[in-house]
């Protein structure tokens, strides 16, 4: 983390390709945006092959993991069967909170 102010944890991003089911759950965060996190990934699913994993929290492509998506905004575009679906995670990892 800068002294910046940019958002800890890295960056990931992700295109799911296949029509059909996604393979993840998601939820709203506990925040007051209401954005969407990652809470389950199916077995051998698109979002598991994509390498998505529960915590991830899902942001607008391209913004560095600074502006994350809002929950009812993403759900309509998984829905929408719009494919690709390109969006970026932002994942913090355990050892990133430890370091100082």
């Amino acid at each position: 983390q800068s002294l910046g102010g940019d958002k800890p944890g890295i960056v990931i991003p992700v295109s799911l390709e296949s029509p059909g089911p996604l393979g993840m759950e998601v939820e709203k965060r506990k925040n007051a945006q209401k954005t969407a996190i990652i809470a389950k990934v199916m077995h051998g699913s698109q979002a598991e092959l994509a390498g998505l994993k529960r915590g991830d929290i899902v942001c607008h492509p391209q913004s560095n993991g600074t502006e994350e998506i809002m929950y009812d905004q993403f759900i309509a575009a998984a829905k929408s069967g719009r494919r690709p679906l390109r969006f970026d995670v932002r994942r913090i990892e355990s050892s990133i909170l430890g370091n100082s």
